[in-house]
């Protein structure tokens, strides 16, 4: 690295760095034409003194930054970007190097988009391994009909958040509902007990679900794992679309 390049790293964002983190971000995805994923994590429950931002200026610019969300005490998930104009001087590996050095103990994950072939490269360089495509689908609700009549299945919910379908007083479907913005709900951690998998149950709950919420909000949103097949089956069934999509790669 260039000897009037000054590294730092801190546990703690000021509003200057978190501005200069944004406007570097937004410079990257615009340059290269992509919606890179961004982590800056600004709440510190797990390992407060460890370092959030490693980063670069020279003349108090912003050349490059690694940031690192702690997921818990052994895996973090990591973001790098590095000012276009000086891609080719290293710098995102001398961050990465001495952030390893603080972190060589944790599981490291980061995401990239399918067609980020600098970043692909770099995380192959250093060792990263493949572990799955994310999807974010989505669906427009006034596509869901009245449900037919369920028999002895029955939809309920505890509060406004989560959502069960229950049979012989059991609960054999799950899942949890927030709220993405005024028209949109987000979709997560929809379970099926194991032994009523591949029956329907799955389909017949949220298709019934989501034509009740189609009376308040317009569409639905959720992250799936491409390679789990029977949910990403299940989900286009019900007519979502791939509305992104992202690679995961970590580091043991």
């Amino acid at each position: 690295m260039k000897s009037n390049y000054i590294f730092s790293k801190t546990v703690q964002l000021n509003n200057t760095l978190k501005l200069q983190c944004d406007d570097l971000y937004n410079r990257c995805c615009n340059n290269d034409n992509l919606k890179h994923s961004y982590c800056l994590e600004d709440e510190f429950d797990i390992l407060p003194e460890a370092p959030r931002l490693y980063y670069v200026n020279s003349n108090e610019q912003l050349l490059g930054f690694l940031s690192v969300y702690i997921i818990d005490s052994n895996s973090v998930e990591i973001s790098i970007f590095v000012h276009p104009d000086r891609r080719h001087e290293h710098i995102g590996q001398q961050l990465f190097n001495s952030f390893s050095k603080d972190y060589k103990t944790f599981n490291i994950e980061i995401s990239v988009q399918p067609n980020n072939r600098i970043g692909i490269y770099f995380l192959q360089k250093n060792n990263f391994s493949y572990v799955s495509t994310e999807l974010l689908m989505h669906v427009q609700l006034n596509t869901f009909k009245p449900p037919e009549n369920s028999g002895s299945f029955e939809l309920i919910t505890d509060n406004s958040s989560e959502y069960y379908y229950i049979h012989e007083g059991l609960e054999i479907v799950y899942c949890r509902i927030s709220k993405f913005n005024d028209d949109f709900i987000f979709i997560s951690d929809v379970e099926t007990l194991k032994e009523y998998r591949g029956k329907g149950y799955g389909y017949q709950f949220l298709q019934e679900l989501l034509y009740n919420l189609s009376h308040l909000y317009t569409g639905a949103l959720l992250h799936v794992s491409k390679e789990n097949i029977p949910a990403y089956n299940l989900y286009r069934k019900l007519g979502f679309e791939i509305k992104d999509s992202s690679i995961t790669y970590t580091l043991h």
